[in-house]
């Protein structure tokens, strides 16, 4: 699993002039990187139930002190998953963050747009506090 996918998410002043000059292709571009991080974090849901199914049957056939340390590995790994998945929605949120304060919008698909990044914002942060 690559602990770099979401660094393509924060913001930079070439996004910021790409929403002055076009700001369909903005949008569009910002959907692409939260859809590479959704992925991601399906990914690794993915990858977890496979490692809990692993264990599952390998705990079926082995004595207790194998079972003890597969679970173990399971433990970690899901450990590992969860900061990695925290970290990927902190991204998001900066992404999300960072649309909000730009100049005021002008039509009503952008207003809706804004209120669910306020949304998905404000889930986010009450997630992990």
């Amino acid at each position: 699993m690559s602990k770099n996918c979401f660094c393509n998410l924060v913001p930079d002043i070439s996004d910021r002039l790409l929403f002055l000059e076009d700001r369909d292709k903005y949008f569009k571009m910002r959907e692409q990187r939260v859809a590479q991080v959704d992925d991601q974090i399906s990914f690794i849901s993915q990858d977890l139930i496979q490692k809990s199914q692993e264990v599952k049957e390998l705990s079926k056939n082995l004595p207790s002190s194998q079972i003890i340390e597969q679970q173990q590995q399971l433990i970690e790994s899901l450990i590992e998953a969860q900061q990695y998945t925290q970290k990927l929605f902190q991204q998001v949120y900066k992404v999300a963050k960072s649309i909000m304060p730009l100049p005021a919008l002008d039509t009503e698909q952008d207003q809706h747009m804004t209120y669910g990044l306020e949304l998905l914002g404000s889930a986010l942060v009450d997630l992990y506090q």
